[in-house]
């Protein structure tokens, strides 16, 4: 299924080619020989475009876009995307997905900063930031416990681009960073645990991917800044 949405109110950005990558590091299929697989590789994808072609738009479109995934069967929202400054039209949004039993994750924001991004930071959004190889938080990622519920690997990911000319420069496959790289891990996941008998309520889901988290990594992303790395399989089993 897929939808295009266009209106008017705030601004946000999200670099071009990003949505392909995001795609495939949630539910690329697996054992076919051929690129990546992503963590909910048998996973359904609504392609629900609110962005322009260069990756800039309008608060509206994305909130045009959750409403149309909620009431079209989604179980889980991914945004790749974001912006400084909150919106009552995205936070409504967000809220009545919610309301409709869908999980919405967010990314963080790539700012190095504990500022709050949006939708992130809504309550009914899963904050993400990025960790690089080592556990530790990824140079760019924002970050903040209060607001930050998980972080997940967003630093060099290898995934899908767009086969054709883009903003970002690369066609296949290629390297990139950012938390709108680590969100799509985080959806990902809430789709696996949607498929297990943790999957009867979008609260239930939530908690497993928040709550069954690592907190003894090595890096510094909770010895320092307090926020725990998803664990797939602790999130999926009893």
């Amino acid at each position: 299924m897929s939808a295009t949405f266009r209106a008017s109110s705030d601004f946000l950005v999200l670099p071009c080619g990003f949505t392909s990558s995001a795609r495939a590091s949630a539910a690329a299929a697996a054992d076919n020989g051929i690129g990546v697989a992503g963590v909910a590789y048998g996973a359904g994808l609504m392609n629900v475009k609110v962005l322009a072609d260069n990756g800039s738009g309008y608060t509206s479109w994305v909130a045009s876009g959750i409403y149309w995934a909620a009431d079209n069967g989604a179980k889980v929202i991914n945004l790749s995307l974001g912006g400084s400054t909150a919106s009552k039209t995205l936070e409504n949004a967000v809220n009545y997905a919610w309301s409709r039993g869908v999980v919405v994750v967010a990314a963080g924001g790539n700012n190095a900063s504990s500022a709050k991004q949006y939708p992130a930071a809504y309550t009914n959004c899963i904050a993400v930031a990025a960790t690089d190889q080592n556990d530790n938080k990824a140079y760019f990622s924002n970050f903040g416990s209060k607001w930050i519920d998980v972080a997940a690997p967003g630093a060099n990911i290898y995934s899908t681009l767009p086969n054709h000319s883009n903003r970002i420069g690369g066609t296949d496959y290629g390297y990139l960073s950012g938390t709108s790289m680590a969100t799509p891990y985080v959806a990902g996941l809430a789709a696996l645990v949607w498929s297990t008998g943790y999957g009867t309520t979008a609260s239930n889901v939530r908690s497993r991917v928040v709550g069954a988290v690592d907190k003894t990594v090595s890096g510094n992303i909770y010895k320092k800044y307090g926020i725990p790395r998803i664990n797939a399989f602790k999130a999926v089993t009893p």
